[in-house]
């Protein structure tokens, strides 16, 4: 009788899995739809940014409300070793300006993307939107980071306290078919404290960033040139098509709030660029272009949790040199 018992219990438990659906729903950070046996996982993430800017009267300025950002995120996991994204773009004039791509990812010390992602340049530029101190980024951080752009990223984490990244990528961005002139970035970043006893109050992060290319990624750097097209001397005005080479580093302490009980957290970066000119440069002769900046920055969290029903007090300075 208790074997005939057992028995019905298992048949019965069979049954009810048997009757289960396929996949999972769930609502975290966006819907989620995950598969019984968690090789499969839909991500389904909306983002929407919005901007408020007041001026005094005396200003000459206007107020404004603006969407600074909308995107819808499609982003998981196939057959367990396989990983995606797709981001659609609402207010660019591109749809997918944003990360895609597909990646390979079975294990943690060496990971592989094909796309269109972030190069591992920076410290701030390679924080999530939602991990920001502020809106918008620094102004090295908008004017003097690699951007998004389309090739292979490599990444890799050997030990729990060092982590690597590089990529070779088409140096102009996003969405641009020129992939003639290639981009070398290179990040290391280590937690010194991360294996001792002094890392629950020292939870700090040391990084430095190398990038070699030639081909520009923005044309605020530009001169007006003249070239020779045709047997013709005409007007050239874009961004300098020479040997760029870019270097910077960064310190975080408690980065994203990633350790539980210390409300405050810290960055501090700085970048260096050097961009060579070829050709006749109207007004300001060959010297090469080196452009420069800092940024600090923090917040403290005076209540709840970060990213959840937290409020934080946010402080940031910085300077460039173009």
């Amino acid at each position: 009788l208790k074997a005939a018992e057992e028995r019905g219990k298992t048949e019965t438990l069979k049954r009810i899995e048997e009757a289960q659906p396929p996949f999972n729903i769930r609502y975290e950070n966006g819907m989620r739809i995950t598969s019984r046996d968690k090789r499969h996982e839909l991500q389904i993430a909306p983002e929407v940014y919005t901007q408020f800017s007041a001026f005094p009267e005396d200003t000459d300025a206007d107020g404004n409300f603006l969407i600074r950002r909308a995107r819808v995120s499609l982003q998981g996991r196939l057959f367990g070793d396989w990983t995606y994204r797709l981001t659609l773009e609402g207010t660019g004039d591109k749809v997918l300006s944003s990360t895609t791509y597909l990646g390979w990812e079975k294990f943690k010390g060496f990971r592989i993307r094909v796309g269109q992602n972030l190069a591992p340049f920076g410290g701030e530029a390679n924080s999530s939107r939602f991990n920001l101190f502020f809106l918008e980024r620094s102004m090295i951080g908008d004017r003097l980071r690699e951007s998004v752009s389309r090739g292979v990223f490599v990444f890799s984490d050997p030990h729990p306290a060092i982590h690597l990244r590089a990529s070779v990528t088409n140096g102009n961005g996003t969405n641009d078919d020129d992939n003639n002139e290639k981009d070398f970035s290179f990040r290391v970043a280590g937690k010194p404290f991360q294996a001792s006893r002094w890392h629950p109050r020292w939870p700090i992060e040391v990084a430095g960033n190398v990038s070699i290319g030639r081909q520009p990624h923005n044309a605020s750097g530009g001169q007006t040139r003249l070239v020779l097209r045709d047997n013709r001397l005409a007007v050239f005005d874009a961004a300098t098509e020479g040997l760029r080479t870019r270097f910077g580093g960064d310190l975080s302490y408690n980065k994203e709030y990633r350790e539980k009980g210390l409300p405050f957290s810290a960055l501090a970066e700085f970048i260096y660029e050097k961009q060579e000119r070829e050709g006749p440069i109207l007004g300001t002769g060959n010297a090469d272009l080196v452009r420069h900046g800092y940024s600090v920055q923090a917040g403290y969290l005076l209540m709840g949790e970060w990213k959840k029903n937290g409020l934080e007090a946010a402080a940031r300075y910085d300077s460039i040199d173009v």
